[in-house]
C-alpha cells in the first residue's frame, strides 16, 4: 500500500468534539435556586397536574436537583404517557443526564399522527445522532428543512460529519460563514473539517485567520501548530489537550456500549479486541456509523482489505454522499492492484467534489502504479491546470524539461492567513509531487531527489513524496538517507505498516551475509585450452554508512590441453578476493579489488590481482568511470609456467539521451610484462523498447581492437574491427518497480558479431535470481559463445544466507 487510511480516526475524533459541544450547547442556563419557594417546598403535597409539570420544569433547569425532576416526569407520564409536551420536556432532561436511549425511547413512542413540534424533532436528531444513528438524524433533520438559525445548521454539520458526509459538511460550515464571516468557532469547525478531508494547508489559513483577528486564541494555535506539515517530532504543548477514551462499560450490553469498548480497545492499539467489539455492536445495532467506520479501520489495519469493504458499502448504501466512506473504498481497491476500478470511483468523487484535489492527486498516483505512467502525467498536469497554474519556469535541479514543469520554487507563498495561500500551496505541492515523478520516469533520479528534498520540507506529511524519496536513495545507495526517511515517516505516523516494512527490509540488506558458490568454464581457441573448475565460501558486510565489504574464500582448479605441455596438464591452488565498494554522494561512488591466488605447484608463481575504479555523475544525464588494474594472465602452461601480467587503464563515458536510449564509449589501453600491448575502443547505443516488468532491450557493438603481439606464448585479438547486434530480455517476476529487498527476475542477452577478418561468432548469456526468503537467496548464471575462432561455455551458481 502506498497510502495509509488516516482519516477514520480524525473523522471520529471531531465527530467527538462536535457531540461534546452540541449536548452543552443544548442545556438552557440554569434557573436561579428556587428551593425556598412554597411551590417546591410543599412539591410532595402537590395535585394540581399543571403545577407538578412546572415544578418539573424548574427542577430540571438544576443540574444538581434533575433526579428529582424525572421523578415528577415520570408520575406525570404514567398519568398521560402520550402528552407530545411532557414527552419532550422529560426526554430533554434524559438528553441533559445522559440517558439518550431512553430519551429515543420516549420520543419514538409517541403515535405517528401526534403533533410534534420543532424542537421536539429537533431533539430527537440530537439524541439520535448521540446514540450513534446519525441516518435517522439525517431524516429527521431532512424533515425539517429549510433549517432556521445557527444551532439547527451545526446540528445538521454535525450529523453530516458523523456520517462522513466531510464535503457536505464543509459546504454547509462555508455557508454559516458567508453569513456570518466574524464567527470564529464556525471557522475552526471549517478548519477541522478541511483537516480531516487531508487538506491541511486549507485548515492552515483558516486557523490563520482565527489567529489574525484573535492572536490569543489558544484552540487556533494548538490545532495550527498540530498540523502535519508545521508538527515537530516530540510532545508538544497542547493547551487543549485530547481526552483519552472513557473507561468502557464493564458488562455492555447495548450496541453503544460494545461502540465504547471498540473504541477504547483501539485507542490502545488492541485491534483484536476493538474488531470483535465493532462487529458485535454492529449486530446489535447496524445503525451504528461510527462502528462501521471503526471495523474498516482494524480490518485495514490488519490487511483484510478485501474483507473492509463490506462496512463501507453498507455505510455508502445508507450515505450515497459519503465521501471518507468512498474515498477509503477507492483506495482499497487500489491497494489490492484493482487500479481500473480505483480510478473510476476517484473519478466519481473528484467529478462531485471538484474543489478538493485529493482525488485527482490520488487517481495519478493510481495511475502511475498501474504502469500508465501517460495517464498518470496527464491526470497530474489536468490538475495543475485546475489549481490554475502559473509556473513556466524550468526547475534548476533538471537541465531539459518535461511533461510536467515545476512551481517556481523560490516564489515566496503568500502568509497563510492570505486569501491565495490554499489553492497555492496546494499547487505546489502536487508541483513537486508531480515533478519529481516525471523526472524519475525521465531517468533524472538525482534531480528528483532535489524536488523531493524540498518537498520533505514543505509537505512531510505527503507518504507518497516520502517512499518516492526512499526509493531514489536506494537506488542511488545512499542507504543512511533513506533510514532517515523511513523514521521521519514513523514519527509522523507511528506504527505505519509500510514504512516498518521497508526499514526491516533496508536493515535486511545492510545485515550480514554468508554463502557457498561453485563455476565452471571452459574456453578454447587459437593457442588457449583451458577449463576452470571452483569452489568456495564467499560473505559480506556494511562498512560505514554507505559502503560494503566482500570477501571470496576459492579452491579452483585449473585444466590445460595436454598436448600443449604433458608436464603441467593442470594445476590447483586457493584465491582469496576482497572488494570494499562506497557510495560517496549522490554523484561519487568508488570500488577496490585485492585477489592474491596461491598455487600448490612450486613451478607456477603466486598472483595478486587488483582493481580500483571511480564513477561519477555530473548529471543524470552522463556517468562517467575510470578503472586502473592489474590482472593475471592464464590462458596456457606457458603463462602458467611464466608469468604473465597484463596492466590496463579503463575509461567510460555514458550519455543517456532520453529514457529510452543510452550511448556507450568505452577506451581501454593495455600493457602486459612481456612487453606486449593493447588498445580497445568501443561504442554501444542501446534502445530500451518496452518498460518494466516486461524490459526488452536492442542495440549494437561496434569496436577497435588493436594488439602487438610478438609471441605466440597466448592468444590475443589481431588489429581488426568488429560490430554485432544484441538482444536483451529482464522479467521482474515481483514486478515491483524501483529499489526493494525481495528480487525474483531473469535475464536472458543474445548477441553476435563479425569482425574485419571474417570472424564471426554468436553469444547466449542468462541470468536469474531468487530471494526464496526473508533470508535464502538463490542465484545463477551461465553463458555460451561459439565462433570460427573461440569457443566458451561457463556457469556459476551460488546459495547465499542473510542475517538479519
Amino acid at each position: 500500500m502506498r497510502i495509509a487510511a488516516l482519516g477514520l480516526a480524525g473523522t471520529a475524533l471531531i465527530l467527538a468534539t462536535g457531540l461534546s459541544g452540541e449536548r452543552v450547547g443544548a442545556q438552557p442556563l440554569p434557573a436561579p435556586d428556587l428551593a425556598e419557594t412554597s411551590l417546591v417546598a410543599a412539591h410532595e403535597h402537590i395535585s394540581d397536574r399543571d403545577a407538578r409539570q412546572q415544578l418539573a420544569r424548574l427542577l430540571s433547569w438544576q443540574p444538581g436537583r434533575r433526579a428529582e425532576a424525572l421523578t415528577h416526569y415520570q408520575r406525570l407520564l404514567r398519568e398521560t404517557p402520550q402528552d407530545p409536551t411532557l414527552v419532550y420536556d422529560t426526554a430533554q432532561l434524559l438528553h441533559w443526564m445522559g440517558d439518550d436511549a431512553t430519551a429515543a425511547g420516549l420520543l419514538t413512542s409517541l403515535p405517528a399522527g401526534a403533533k410534534r413540534t420543532r424542537a421536539s424533532l429537533l431533539l430527537q436528531a440530537r439524541v439520535e445522532l448521540a446514540l450513534g444513528r446519525s441516518g435517522r438524524a439525517r431524516v429527521l433533520l431532512g424533515a425539517l428543512r429549510p433549517l432556521r438559525g445557527r444551532p439547527e445548521h451545526l446540528l445538521y454539520v454535525a450529523t453530516l460529519t458523523a456520517s462522513g458526509v466531510l464535503h457536505g459538511a464543509e459546504n454547509a460550515l462555508r455557508g454559516l460563514l458567508d453569513e456570518t464571516p466574524g464567527d470564529q468557532e464556525l471557522r475552526r469547525q471549517l478548519g477541522d473539517i478541511l483537516q480531516a478531508q487531508g487538506r491541511p494547508y486549507a485548515a492552515e489559513h483558516h486557523y490563520a485567520r482565527i489567529l489574525e483577528a484573535d492572536p490569543g486564541n489558544a484552540r487556533a494555535s494548538a490545532r495550527l501548530e498540530g498540523l502535519a506539515h508545521r508538527a515537530t517530532p516530540g510532545p508538544a504543548d497542547d493547551p487543549e489537550p485530547e481526552p483519552l477514551t472513557a473507561e468502557p462499560p464493564a458488562d455492555p450490553r447495548s450496541g453503544r456500549d460494545y461502540l465504547k469498548v471498540a473504541e477504547h480497545a483501539a485507542a490502545r492499539g488492541e485491534r483484536e479486541a476493538a474488531e470483535a467489539a465493532a462487529r458485535r455492536a454492529l449486530r446489535l445495532e447496524p445503525e451504528l456509523t461510527r462502528a462501521g467506520y471503526l471495523l474498516a479501520d482494524q480490518l485495514i489495519a490488519r490487511g483484510a482489505l478485501a474483507e473492509a469493504e463490506a462496512p463501507l458499502a453498507t455505510i455508502l448504501q445508507r450515505f450515497p454522499d459519503a465521501t471518507q466512506a468512498g474515498l477509503t473504498r477507492a483506495r482499497l481497491a487500489s491497494w489490492q492492484g484493482d487500479y481500473e476500478r480505483a480510478l473510476e470511483l476517484y473519478d466519481t468523487l473528484a467529478e462531485a467534489n471538484p474543489t478538493d484535489p485529493t482525488f485527482a492527486v490520488e487517481a495519478a498516483r493510481v495511475a502511475g502504479w498501474a504502469g500508465d505512467r501517460k495517464q498518470s502525467e496527464e491526470r497530474y498536469a489536468a490538475l495543475l491546470n485546475q489549481l490554475h497554474s502559473t509556473a513556466d519556469a524550468e526547475d534548476e535541479a533538471s537541465a531539459r524539461p518535461v511533461l510536467i514543469t515545476p512551481a517556481p520554487e523560490k516564489a515566496p507563498l503568500p502568509a497563510p492567513a492570505h486569501p491565495d495561500y490554499p489553492a497555492l500551496a496546494e499547487h505546489r505541492a502536487v508541483h513537486q509531487e508531480a515533478h519529481a515523478k516525471a523526472l524519475v520516469q525521465d531517468r533524472q533520479p538525482r534531480a528528483a531527489l532535489a524536488v523531493l528534498q524540498r518537498a520533505a520540507r514543505f509537505q512531510p506529511h505527503n507518504l507518497e513524496t516520502a517512499f518516492d524519496q526512499s526509493e531514489i536513495e536506494c537506488t542511488l545507495g545512499l542507504c543512511d538517507a533513506e533510514r532517515a526517511t523511513y523514521r521521519r515517516v514513523l514519527e509522523m505516523a507511528p506504527g505505519h505498516a509500510q514504512a516498518g516494512q521497508r526499514l526491516a527490509h533496508l536493515e535486511r540488506r545492510r545485515g550480514p551475509r554468508a554463502g557457498v558458490h561453485a563455476e565452471y568454464r571452459d574456453e578454447s581457441g587459437r593457442d588457449a585450452e583451458l577449463e576452470t573448475l571452483g569452489l568456495g565460501v564467499h560473505g559480506s558486510l556494511p562498512v560505514a554508512a554507505r559502503g560494503r565489504g566482500y570477501v571470496s574464500v576459492d579452491r579452483l582448479r585449473y585444466r590445460f590441453d595436454p598436448d600443449a605441455n604433458p608436464e603441467l596438464e593442470q594445476v590447483r591452488g586457493n584465491r582469496v578476493h576482497a572488494r570494499l565498494r562506497n557510495v560517496v554522494s549522490a554523484h561519487l561512488s568508488w570500488r577496490a579489488e585485492l585477489a592474491h591466488t596461491r598455487f600448490d605447484d612450486a613451478d607456477v608463481d603466486d598472483a595478486t590481482e587488483g582493481r580500483a575504479e571511480a564513477e561519477y555523475h555530473p548529471g543524470d544525464r552522463v556517468r562517467t568511470r575510470v578503472a586502473v588494474a592489474q590482472e593475471r594472465v592464464l590462458r596456457n602452461p606457458a603463462t602458467a609456467l611464466e608469468r604473465l601480467d597484463r596492466r590496463l587503464v579503463e575509461t567510460e563515458l555514458d550519455y543517456y539521451a532520453d529514457r529510452h536510449v543510452d550511448l556507450t564509449a568505452t577506451a581501454r589501453a593495455a600493457r602486459y610484462t612481456d612487453s606486449n600491448r593493447g588498445v580497445l575502443l568501443q561504442f554501444q547505443p542501446r534502445v530500451r523498447l518496452t518498460e518494466h516488468p516486461h524490459q526488452l532491450t536492442g542495440g549494437a557493438t561496434f569496436q577497435y581492437r588493436d594488439t602487438r603481439k610478438n609471441e605466440g606464448d597466448y592468444w590475443t585479438p589481431q588489429d581488426y574491427l568488429a560490430a554485432g547486434p544484441f538482444l536483451e530480455w529482464q522479467h521482474d517476476l515481483v514486478e515491483v518497480f524501483g529499489c526493494r529487498a525481495l528480487n525474483h527476475e531473469y535475464q536472458i542477452r543474445l548477441s553476435g558479431h563479425r569482425d574485419s577478418e571474417q570472424d564471426s561468432g554468436t553469444r547466449l548469456a542468462g541470468a536469474y535470481l531468487w530471494d526464496a526468503g526473508e533470508h535464502l537467496q538463490l542465484a545463477t548464471d551461465a553463458f555460451i559463445e561459439r565462433s570460427s575462432e573461440w569457443d566458451a561455455e561457463g556457469v556459476r551458481l551460488s546459495a547465499t544466507w542473510h542475517f538479519h
